[in-house]
């Protein structure tokens, strides 16, 4: 079982026990009529509060790709079950369940029974036997256009978000979409990183002792964010030919269109082995290139994907960038860990092109045990 890190659990504590702290006023007032009715109050009274939207006015679709997620669907279905949603926002969940050969669906369907508990909050499980995020992304779209509805966000199934996550990203994209529209087309979420201890051995906690634990800023965090269907709709939807979510991003910034980030956040766990963060880094370069070959070699992707990594040059090339880049300072003791880092880059470019070789229209990453 995939289970939340603590550190979500010690955030969303408080965050749930001031929402249910007005649950007794409600509760005891003489127009409510049940526990229920009590409930549906203090939702619609937080929701209020977050966003400055009345629920009724609420309107949005979330999209949950879903792709083998067996092991994280639990605990991630009882995290969003936590979220301040009152049954009276016009909220439609689709769970795309996409290319799964396990008992995703089956989970979904079970759990979200649940639901019910506390009001209809509407909800539709979709089955394609087409992988890929985008594949899920498209049809979630298309379902919010029909839906008539002016913003759309997607949440991982293998992340967790709090229990005003939801409200706070709606809150920010109603702004940007519907308040003042403008040039923002996509609003991000912000990913809150922690890490399996218990998967490392004594070299890697020694490693990320010294290192620490870096993570490569995307364009897009990938991991939750809003978007416009309509202007996903006009730009041919979400890029089936490449793995990363920022696609959409530089398709945003190529049009001249701007992101910008929320307050809302999600959590999720980075790699925590030296084993995996090489498995990372191959993937972060495999999804540069399919980067590269759909939207060609422009500065703008070069800047945006990969400025560390000169991904246009031969090998020979690099080994020079490499070499160059460690004695910009004059301190030729840096030429070691530059090879080093120079013969890292290599081989994992060299993995990359051969699975896309093997599988050019790849749309799935092989899991990393240890964010699993």
């Amino acid at each position: 079982m995939h289970e939340q890190p603590a550190e979500w659990l010690v955030t969303s504590l408080p965050k749930i026990r001031k929402v249910n702290s007005l649950l007794p006023k409600n509760l005891h007032s003489n127009n409510l009529r049940s526990f229920e009715h009590a409930r549906l109050t203090t939702l619609e009274e937080s929701w209020l509060d977050t966003t400055g939207i009345r629920p009724q006015e609420t309107h949005c679709t979330i999209i949950i790709p879903v792709h083998n997620e067996h092991r994280s669907l639990p605990s991630f279905l009882r995290a969003l079950m936590a979220s301040q949603i009152p049954s009276s926002a016009d909220l439609h969940f689709v769970f795309v369940v996409n290319g799964s050969n396990d008992d995703s669906a089956a989970i979904i369907y079970d759990r979200l029974s649940d639901f019910h508990s506390f009001g209809d909050i509407r909800y539709t499980v979709m089955e394609t036997v087409i992988a890929g995020k985008a594949n899920a992304l498209n049809i979630g779209n298309d379902i919010a256009l029909k839906n008539h509805h002016t913003i759309a966000m997607n949440i991982d199934a293998n992340n967790w978000v709090e229990p005003d996550t939801i409200p706070l990203l709606f809150k920010r994209a109603h702004q940007e979409f519907s308040d003042n529209p403008g040039d923002v087309v996509l609003v991000d979420a912000k990913a809150i990183y922690a890490i399996k201890n218990n998967t490392q051995s004594p070299i890697d906690r020694f490693w990320f002792r010294v290192k620490g634990n870096n993570v490569h800023t995307p364009l897009l965090t990938g991991w939750m964010y809003a978007w416009n269907p309509e202007w996903i709709n006009e730009v041919g939807g979400f890029p089936s030919t490449v793995t990363e979510d920022s696609a959409i991003a530089i398709e945003a910034l190529a049009r001249g269109r701007r992101i910008v980030h929320s307050s809302a956040r999600i959590w999720g766990y980075i790699s925590s082995t030296l084993v995996d963060r090489q498995k990372e880094f191959t993937r972060y370069l495999l999804g540069a290139v399919q980067l590269l070959r759909h939207f060609g070699r422009t500065s703008l992707l070069q800047n945006a994907i990969s400025p560390e990594y000169p991904l246009d040059k031969s090998m020979w090339e690099t080994l020079q960038y490499f070499f160059d880049d460690s004695t910009r300072g004059k301190n030729i003791a840096h030429f070691p860990l530059s090879l080093i880092k120079w013969i890292r880059y290599e081989y994992s470019l060299l993995i990359a092109t051969l699975i896309l070789r093997k599988k050019p229209d790849i749309q799935t990453w092989a899991p990393i045990k240890s964010t699993k």
